[in-house]
This record gives structure tokens, C-alpha cells and sequence, in this order.
């Protein structure tokens, strides 16, 4: 998607890093996404350059011990959207997923893969 950047932060290539996975014998990996929160409306150059401020995924947000501070921005951005009910994101919340292209591999759902000897 074009309104997507895969952004590897330990500076590895996007070719060495799945090359670090196929060696490492992952079959599949998933990755969790985070939402930009455009701070101004004319974003005129690069998006992924300009736009600063990102949601993280609840999946990485501490359920138990975080400030007053954090539950605060936390229940705004769950509280702002009126497209779902208490939708932390505006778009999914579920990730993306890549998989080893290999003979035979068939989905076993929008984010998930089996390769043929598992449904044996």
C-alpha cells in the first residue's frame, strides 16, 4: 500500500532482514502497525519524512502501570473516533504479515499462512 512504510529501526535492509528470518527457519512473521497522527493538514513533500507523531499499537502499550498521563491519551484516542466504538486506530489495528514464498504455502486467514505439510 502506498500509504505504508516498512521501517526496520536497527538500520538492517528490508533484504537482510528476511534473509536473518529465512536462516533463522520463520516460516512467517507478523508485524504490528502504527498510525500516523498528521499534526498539520498541507503535507506537502514526503509524508513518511514530515509527519512526526505515531499511535503505537496497544498490542506494545503496558495494560497495567502506565502514568495517569498515558490512560488520559490513551481513552482521548479511543474516544475521538466515530467510526468504531472505541477504535484505537482509524484504519486496522491487526498488523501485517509476511510469508516465505514456498510451493504449496495456502492462507489460512487475511494474516496468517499454512504451508501444505500442515494440512495433512
Amino acid at each position: 500500500d502506498n500509504d505504508e512504510l516498512f521501517y526496520l529501526d536497527n538500520q538492517a535492509s528490508v533484504s537482510e532482514h528476511f534473509k536473518r528470518l529465512s536462516a533463522d527457519g520463520v516460516f512467517q512473521m507478523n508485524y504490528v502497525n502504527h498510525e500516523a497522527v498528521p499534526e498539520k493538514l498541507d503535507i506537502t513533500g514526503d509524508f513518511f519524512r514530515e509527519v512526526r507523531l505515531f499511535k503505537r499499537s496497544l498490542a506494545e502499550l503496558p495494560e497495567s502501570g502506565a502514568s495517569v498521563q498515558a490512560r488520559k491519551a490513551r481513552d482521548f484516542w479511543s474516544l475521538r473516533s466515530n467510526l468504531m466504538e472505541g477504535a484505537w486506530f482509524l484504519g486496522y489495528e491487526n498488523g501485517k504479515s509476511a510469508v516465505r514464498v514456498l510451493p504449496g504455502v495456502v492462507p489460512a486467514s487475511v494474516h496468517e499462512w499454512l504451508p501444505t505439510h500442515q494440512l495433512q
